[in-house]
């Protein structure tokens, strides 16, 4: 196991790896992550990072785990001394033989300690090996399905845009689990959209009738029924603003318009999920007006005017 292991990552003399990197390439090779185990042996030895490597059998569990012996400072070194157990013989006084036995008693005292801290270790030294993998995966992102198919649940919303806006539209992926201001989001939808928008937070108010009719003996006073047989609840709206919208691109914004539901995809990326949506878009005021005679010449209408 040890010879593999060293062969795999090409350990070196010159080469001294953390076991947790060690602990990382045994997960890799195809060992199961709950039976790799890092355990310490104190800085007091010398020596490289990792002493051994060793399988085991658990007898209680039945299973095989395969230990990374690590010379790394433990728990019981970082503590107190004296804080198991107090050095010194009994009354002042001892001979040979109590000398012996005191040292037996600490050295099993400091084993006692460092037992106990055992699986605090091993839980820490757990999580860098997790740190560990997940470093080995960003160098390998074209072997892991985590980052090959990280945007395959939005490639149906992707494609159908163009290719600077689908670039654009990752990027939103990127910052959508991040909390972003009304006036940011408004900022990267103005980008986005190639048109004004503007966002608001705001809360409205409703009334919601639920019968008058009572059931003696099945009607629970805030549970099945109210006073009165209304209540009223605020809900939160975010409300969005699309304004100067060109007039040829204004049914891109129909509600039963594949492109407006993809624009609720997007919206909803960075919308709390019980704040309800409300969207209004407007058409460029501009386009809809026209003059009938100019400074230099008279227009034309259907030349050089159009009625819209």
């Amino acid at each position: 196991m040890e010879a593999t292991v060293l062969d795999y990552i090409g350990n070196t003399l010159s080469t001294d790896y953390r076991a947790e990197l060690l602990a990382a390439m045994l997960v890799e090779t195809g060992i199961p992550m709950e039976q790799v185990r890092l355990i310490r042996l104190g800085s007091s030895q010398k020596g490289k990072r990792v002493g051994r490597i060793e399988k085991t059998y658990s007898q209680d569990e039945m299973i095989d785990f395969v230990n990374v012996y690590e010379r790394k400072r433990d728990l019981y070194e970082s503590l107190p001394e004296g804080l198991f157990h107090k050095n010194g013989t009994k009354n002042g006084k001892g001979g040979p033989h109590s000398v012996t036995d005191l040292m037996k008693q600490t050295r099993q005292e400091a084993f006692n300690a460092r037992l106990f801290f055992r699986p605090f270790e091993m839980e820490i030294d757990r999580m860098s090996m997790l740190a560990q993998l997940y470093e080995l995966c960003l160098e390998k992102q074209d072997k892991y399905s985590c980052f090959v198919r990280l945007m395959s649940h939005y490639w149906p919303l992707l494609r159908d845009f163009q290719t600077d806006r689908a670039l654009m539209l990752v990027y939103f992926i990127a910052l959508s689990h991040r909390p972003v201001g009304v006036d940011k989001l408004g900022q990267l939808f103005s980008l986005f959209l190639n048109c004004r928008v503007t966002v608001e937070k705001g809360f409205e108010f409703r009334n919601y009738s639920v019968g008058s009719e009572w059931l003696l003996g099945s009607s629970s006073l805030g549970a099945a029924s109210v006073l009165g047989g209304m209540v009223t609840m605020g809900l939160p709206v975010v409300r969005v603003r699309i304004e100067k919208v060109a007039r040829d691109q204004v049914s891109l914004f129909y509600r039963d318009s594949q492109s407006y539901k993809n624009l609720e995809k997007i919206l909803n990326l960075f919308v709390p999920a019980d704040a309800e949506l409300q969207i209004a878009v407007f058409a460029e005021e501009r386009e809809a007006s026209f003059s009938f005679s100019s400074e230099g010449r008279a227009p034309i209408l259907g030349y050089t005017t159009l009625l819209s």
